[in-house]
């Protein structure tokens, strides 16, 4: 059987200083996410910063002062897949997520979701350009609705999955 782990993803902020010479200096500030399996926060901030920082390190351009102001590990969508195992939707089968999410605005499918247990609902919200899935029934800025095989762990009641497209 084929290894499927997932890799943890965090997400990574760093400043610094750039230079163009006979141009004032400049402070530069870069985030994004990274996958690593790496536990040590300094050596995936390493990482990530090599991911761009050459770009900024051309001819006679001069980076500075780098700093890192952030590294956090962010849970995604295919972890809360392997954790809680969405169903699919019995009443449409080409829905979004592998068939999985349900539309509030079919009624069938609003019905079905308003039995079940509150514990196995979870919601895709969109916030800016990110989306998240949060336990429970939420109705600000929600996209679908996810009805899970597991019921949500205690301490996972407030944690976000962060969905990557």
């Amino acid at each position: 059987m084929k290894n499927t782990a997932i890799v943890p993803t965090y997400l990574v902020e760093v400043k610094f200083s750039w230079q163009y010479p006979s141009k004032p200096l400049q402070t530069i500030t870069k985030s994004g996410f990274i996958n690593s399996n790496s536990n040590d926060i300094n050596e995936i901030a390493q990482t990530f910063i090599e991911t761009f920082i050459k770009n900024y390190e051309v001819g006679v351009c001069i980076v500075s002062d780098i700093v890192v102001e952030n590294v956090k590990r962010r849970l995604t969508y295919d972890e809360w897949v392997e954790k809680y195992k969405p169903i699919k939707n019995k009443f449409e089968k080409t829905t979004p997520f592998g068939g999985c999410a349900f539309d509030y605005s079919e009624e069938d499918q609003w019905e079905f979701l308003k039995k079940q247990n509150p514990k196995n609902v979870w919601t895709m919200v969109s916030e800016g350009d990110d989306s998240f899935i949060i336990s429970g029934f939420h109705w600000v800025n929600r996209d679908f609705y996810f009805v899970t095989k597991k019921e949500v762990e205690i301490e996972n009641l407030s944690s976000e999955y962060m969905v990557i497209e």
